[in-house]
């Protein structure tokens, strides 16, 4: 019941930031400095497919759950190629194509023309973890779902993503890996 509650919450979020994207982007990336910026950077690199793979990884290590990765590693590929599909698919440009503010290294560096911005695979890779941190983590949980909440935002304050990208993201994650983790309890 409470991963219904969680995801008809997001599910809610995601439609109100669809209305306010524009207001959003324009607030996040205006306000930040370079504090906030490099901040922002290094979560944005943590968050990435390949840092959330290695602390996915590390993560079911600590936890105990080594026979879990299998599923983790599962649960994370189809998330990814879940999220290129869509990229695809709906094709949304992102913020700095329309005006907003990105550091014109990364997206001399990561992005070219095909790269659309719907959903983020940030959000959805660090998102796709969290079903598999057992609810006895209390603190673990939080820990990673705040860690996913600002690797969420440096998407948004760098100007790569809308904060739709980022809630879409995170809701595909969390529900792949949730439809993968029931799977493997069969």
């Amino acid at each position: 019941m409470k991963k219904a509650a969680l995801f008809l919450s997001l599910a809610l979020l995601f439609i109100v930031s669809f209305i306010f994207d524009r207001n959003i982007s324009a607030f996040l990336t205006s306000m930040p400095g370079p504090v906030v910026n490099t901040v922002a950077i290094v979560f944005s690199f943590i968050g990435s497919t390949w840092g959330i793979l290695v602390l996915g990884v590390l993560l079911m290590l600590f936890i105990k759950k080594k026979r879990a990765i299998p599923a983790v590693l599962i649960s994370l590929a189809v998330t990814l190629l879940s999220t290129a599909a869509l990229k695809l698919i709906i094709a949304r440009a992102r913020p700095f194509t329309l005006g907003f503010s990105a550091p014109a290294f990364l997206i001399k560096a990561s992005y070219t023309q095909w790269d659309f911005s719907f959903p983020s695979a940030h959000a959805a890779a660090v998102f796709a973890i969290l079903p598999w941190i057992d609810k006895k983590n209390k603190k673990l949980r939080v820990a990673w779902i705040i860690f996913g909440i600002l690797v969420g935002l440096s998407r948004i304050i760098l100007g790569l993503h809308w904060a739709s990208d980022v809630i879409a993201g995170a809701l595909i994650g969390f529900a792949i890996s949730v439809g993968i983790k029931k799977l493997f309890k069969k």
